[in-house]
């Protein structure tokens, strides 16, 4: 099933392809297809004045539910290289933003401090990251992949890719690229509120 950025189905689509169940759909899209156009346009428009609930579902519960799903595919890849999830994405930060402090990477990956802490110091006994002293202040530690950190990226990039190609294979023509700008945008926008 192909579905447009716009398209009612969307988080069907999305959520069938990662759970790899071609019938799942909700009790709403049962009931909006049954009724055709105007029951979609209904279920479209539950959530009133706000417009943030199409099909009974707020956009932060299925950006939740894609995360989830994301995750739990990602675990086993991840595994598979020995390291956790929160690991990789430390290491795919790294990769693209070399030097960066611990606060720097805690802020990165959306945990405390003591979690980044303890996240690098794991990354750092298996050998995974160094660390270097800042020229600016000696106290703060910069920290760049090794080798065997960029070893363990490269065994996890075709199947981080594959995941990622089934995901947007659900979006038709220029729709991911849309997708993807519109996901920049919405995490730009709650990032200048904070």
């Amino acid at each position: 099933m192909r579905c447009g950025l716009g398209s009612p189905q969307l988080r069907r689509c999305i959520s069938d392809r990662l759970s790899m169940n071609p019938r799942a759909s909700s009790h709403a899209d049962a009931k909006a297809a049954q009724d055709g156009p105007q029951g979609q346009k209904a279920a479209d428009e539950k959530g009133g004045k706000d417009g943030l609930v199409w099909q009974g579902a707020r956009t932060t519960y299925l950006v939740k539910q894609l995360e989830m799903l994301l995750r739990s595919r990602m675990e086993p890849i991840a595994r598979s290289a020995g390291v956790t999830v929160p690991q990789y994405t430390a290491l795919s930060i790294l990769q693209a933003s070399p030097r960066l402090s611990s606060a720097q990477l805690a802020r990165s990956t959306f945990v405390t401090a003591q979690s980044a802490n303890e996240l690098v110091n794991g990354l750092y006994v298996k050998g995974l990251i160094v660390r270097t002293p800042s020229p600016d202040h000696a106290k703060i530690l910069l920290l760049e992949l090794s080798k065997e950190g960029q070893e363990i990226l490269a065994t996890c990039a075709v199947r981080i890719s594959e995941l990622e190609g089934l995901m947007l294979g659900a979006l038709e023509g220029d729709a991911a690229r849309t997708f993807h700008d519109n996901l920049r945008s919405c995490i730009s926008a709650l990032g200048n509120e904070s």
